[in-house]
């Protein structure tokens, strides 16, 4: 049984990515999710975790959106363990000149909400792998529980 803290956890992820699977909607991309046990925690790690979710999702809406086709989509994963938090996002991606102009790319082409992504795992003890196929992007992060 879920405590009323853990409740409002799991609600505000789930509000989250309620609203990110609408603005998906609209842009025709498709929003898979896929989550194993709650995924709470402690109130910081939570924060972080919203954080973290945010800026991957943000980073990954944007790319998406550049793709055509099957590459129009999303994957979500996460899961809790004793020892801490698993995220996976993994998108289509768009190889060739941007339709549209980049809001979270730099000019070395590293979306800013990776880095703070990076920070956020780093100051956490945590891991981010990221991984670049050749029409998918992939982010995949730990943060260890404590």
């Amino acid at each position: 049984i879920m405590t009323e803290k853990e409740a409002n956890e799991t609600q505000a992820i789930q509000i989250a990515v309620r609203n990110y699977q609408k603005q998906c909607a609209v842009l025709g991309i498709e929003l898979k999710t896929d989550f194993g046990k709650q995924i709470v925690g402690n109130s910081e790690k939570d924060i972080l975790l919203l954080t973290v979710l945010y800026n991957l999702l943000d980073n990954a809406v944007e790319s998406a959106d550049q793709c055509e086709g099957k590459n129009r989509y999303i994957l979500l994963k996460g899961y809790l363990e004793t020892s801490g938090i698993h995220l996976t996002v993994r998108n289509g991606r768009y190889i060739g000149l941007r339709k549209k102009k980049s809001s979270v790319l730099q000019r070395n082409h590293q979306g800013i909400g990776l880095r703070i992504v990076r920070d956020i795992v780093k100051q956490h003890h945590g891991t981010m792998e990221v991984e670049r196929g050749k029409d998918y992007f992939q982010v995949e992060i730990y943060l260890p529980e404590g």
